[in-house]
């Protein structure tokens, strides 16, 4: 069980590292975030078509007040903060912002809403988790705007981690819930806001379409609702704390950013971090036991 919660949430860092190349690519393209977002909803709700009509006797228990609250933050809001933030900033401040703080807002949102406190291991998982992503910021072209709007998007995205989990919505609702809820409330936006679709070449609106509607909003989202569900709202979000090293070195290699030996030692102790969190007994035991490891 345990096993396919992490296999779950690696995929989803994979994912999500690219989208943040992919997003931060179009952004410098002829597409505007508005138009990314639209196009991105547009097509997860074409996808989720046969399951809405699958569950169209079920509509009321998929749509109220929870699930949508839930669906919003991964949805629109998240998205838009998060392109706000990668204009003012380089691709990897995201993942360093919004990932890595996951684990941090992810704790602090479960604590205050059901009191549920973590163990020394964990916190010291957390705690190096953070390290290694401010140390990710250092020298870093960040402004305060950017780093702003970032945390906006990661205090969305631990609310719908923490909220799923809470309110125990199922998978199979998440998965109508969110393009639909977010298709439905964002187009007369999109109706109103700057766009330049008509500007972009096939080839540009194909690809976020395509990652944006199908890989994020339909892949990602079952891969993620899996992991939290099986691991917990907290575990889960810790995983996602890889992202911005993953980030960090797509960004190196096809956006051209510097990857400094800061970001290097970032990538160790976060992956530390996350070990001490998932199994820091065990790992305790392997960096300061003397004597024989006992599983």
């Amino acid at each position: 069980m345990k096993f396919k919660g992490l296999l779950y949430g690696f995929l989803v860092v994979f994912i999500w590292s690219g989208w943040i190349i992919v997003s931060k690519f179009g952004l410098h393209q002829n597409l505007t975030p508005w138009d990314i977002i639209g196009l991105r909803f547009s097509c997860a709700a074409a996808v989720t078509l046969p399951l809405l009509l699958k569950y169209r006797n079920d509509l009321k228990e998929i749509f109220n007040c929870k699930t949508a609250l839930c669906s919003l933050g991964c949805g629109f809001p998240y998205v838009l903060t998060s392109f706000w933030g990668l204009e003012l900033s380089p691709a990897a401040n995201a993942g360093v912002i919004v990932n890595g703080m996951l684990p941090v807002f992810c704790s602090f949102i479960v604590f205050i809403w059901t009191g549920q406190k973590i163990d020394a291991f964990k916190a010291l998982g957390i705690v190096l988790v953070f390290m290694a992503n401010s140390m990710l910021l250092y020298g870093a072209d960040l402004t305060y705007r950017g780093a702003f709007w970032l945390l906006c998007a990661a205090f969305f995205l631990s609310f719908y981690s923490v909220s799923m989990r809470v309110w125990s919505i199922s998978i199979e609702k998440m998965m109508v819930a969110v393009p639909w809820v977010n298709f439905v409330l964002f187009m007369p936006l999109w109706f109103f806001a700057p766009s330049h679709l008509q500007l972009a070449s096939f080839n540009e609106i194909a690809l976020q379409v395509l990652y944006q509607g199908v890989l994020v909003s339909v892949v990602a989202l079952y891969f993620m609702s899996q992991s939290i569900n099986l691991l917990g709202s907290v575990t889960a979000s810790t995983i996602m704390a890889l992202v911005p090293t993953v980030a960090a070195i797509l960004a190196w290699l096809f956006l051209k950013e510097e990857l400094l030996v800061n970001k290097m030692v970032a990538i160790f102790l976060c992956t530390l971090g996350i070990l001490f969190y998932n199994n820091g007994q065990f790992v305790f035991q392997v960096l300061f036991s003397k004597g024989k490891v006992r599983q």
